[in-house]
């Protein structure tokens, strides 16, 4: 994943650990953080990322 203001990349696992402190990481939120800047983003759907891997998929094949 790429932060949208810092631009710095990361992925979910560090989103979830940059979510530790926060009240809301323990129920159902649906925003990701930046380990960064601190900056919340939606959660990318598993559709959304399901699509983009067949994408990847085919254009690896051709």
């Amino acid at each position: 994943m790429k932060c949208p203001l810092c631009g710095f990349e990361y992925n979910e696992e560090e989103a979830i650990k940059a979510c530790v402190g926060c009240p809301m990481s323990k129920g159902k939120c649906k925003l990701q953080r930046c380990p960064n800047c601190g900056y919340e983003t939606p959660i990318e759907p598993n559709l959304i990322k399901f699509i983009k891997k067949l994408g990847r998929k085919v254009k690896n094949e051709d």
